[in-house]
């Protein structure tokens, strides 16, 4: 039977670049790039730190090269598009000026998409404390605001639709407040615009139910959020490092790629949209404690990502039909498709050889 090829997407990272804001909390001129370069194994075997391959290096999102570098080897690998991680504060926008180049650059050939981590910023974010560094509010007058001021981007012709809806997602809908009044609200400024109501995609962190009684449209996988009790079953021995430190968790890539392809997340009223992590490691940003998946594997993560791709076909029609993969370049957290000088391009290579063989095995274009 004949399959469409779902449309393979990346979540986008903006903090390349430095900000007053981040000056201020971490120190003058501070960037992703600075928890990356710090980093450092933490036992025999430990993948740290991670270069980035000579392709792109220790890039600025202040150069407008960078992003069309980072678009033209994407699309040559099968990344169908990137999701940008966006920063709204009751009006305040910080990390924007990727998605300002992007737009102002209508020659730069990426499809794109925003979601909006809308989480306070907090010390915590790289292993400190829960000092306020920029504070999250909400209010219906803010949420008309905010749509406002993606409607421009929701026209631009590269932004990603689905059936001719543009897609917005939201890292934490249950926290937003009358959440049902604020969905209404973007779906009647986006119709006024002249636009289709757009396709609201909730990212699964916190209870679906919220999102689904609110009217949004779909549900995103967010791996590693969900199965805590597999994962724990999967935790590789503890490992001693020192007494006053916390050791960090870790695990087997290919068995927590085993479990999520597995285990598939059937309680949501809302579609589900497959998502697949490239790796884990976010001792980086939070030392000796976290999260880490060992011995990642480009075989293993295109087996995953093909698994996923059917997954989606099988559950949506064909313009609805994504798989988002997490992340195009969150270096610290060890989740990035771009290409470092230990994989050098194996991994973006994976996502052109999971979406050959769904074609092989599908017959379809």
């Amino acid at each position: 039977m004949e399959k469409s090829i779902p449309r393979v997407l990346a979540y986008y990272l903006p903090q390349f670049y430095a900000i007053p804001e981040n000056d201020r909390a971490h120190g003058a001129g501070f960037t992703e790039w600075d928890k990356v370069r710090q980093a450092r194994p933490l036992f025999e075997g430990h993948d740290q730190p991670r270069i980035p391959h000579k392709s792109l290096g220790y890039y600025s999102l202040e150069d407008v090269e960078t992003l069309r570098k980072q678009a033209k080897i994407a699309r040559s690998h099968g990344i169908d598009g990137l999701v940008f991680y966006h920063y709204w504060f009751h009006g305040k926008k910080l990390l924007e000026r990727p998605i300002s180049l992007l737009s102002e650059n209508p020659d730069i050939e990426i499809p794109f998409a925003m979601c909006w981590a809308n989480e306070s910023w907090t010390k915590r974010w790289d292993g400190g404390n829960a000092e306020m560094i920029v504070e999250q509010r909400y209010s219906l007058r803010d949420a008309a605001a905010f749509i406002e001021d993606l409607i421009p981007l929701f026209h631009d012709s590269r932004y990603i639709r689905v059936s001719g809806r543009p897609v917005l997602f939201v890292y934490r809908a249950a926290q937003i407040p009358d959440l049902s009044d604020v969905v209404k609200c973007w779906r009647k400024l986006v119709q006024d615009s002249g636009l289709s109501s757009p396709f609201l995609v909730a990212v699964d962190t916190d209870d679906p139910t919220i999102a689904s009684d609110a009217g949004f449209d779909a549900l995103v996988e967010r791996p590693l959020y969900r199965f805590t009790q597999e994962l724990e079953e999967l935790r590789t021995e503890k490992l001693s490092i020192s007494e006053e430190h916390q050791p960090p968790e870790v695990f087997d890539y290919s068995d927590v790629a085993n479990l999520f392809q597995q285990n598939r997340r059937q309680k949501s009223r809302l579609p589900l949209i497959p998502s697949v992590v490239v790796s884990w490691d976010v001792s980086p940003r939070h030392s000796r404690a976290g999260l880490i998946l060992t011995n990642r594997d480009p075989h293993e993560f295109s087996a995953w990502l093909q698994n996923a791709m059917e997954r989606s076909a099988e559950s949506f029609p064909e313009e609805c039909r994504l798989v988002v993969v997490n992340a195009w370049n969150e270096w610290a957290e060890g989740a990035y498709l771009e290409p470092d000088s230990l994989h050098e391009f194996a991994f973006l290579e994976a996502v052109r050889d999971a979406k050959q063989r769904f074609h092989n095995a599908f017959g379809q274009k």
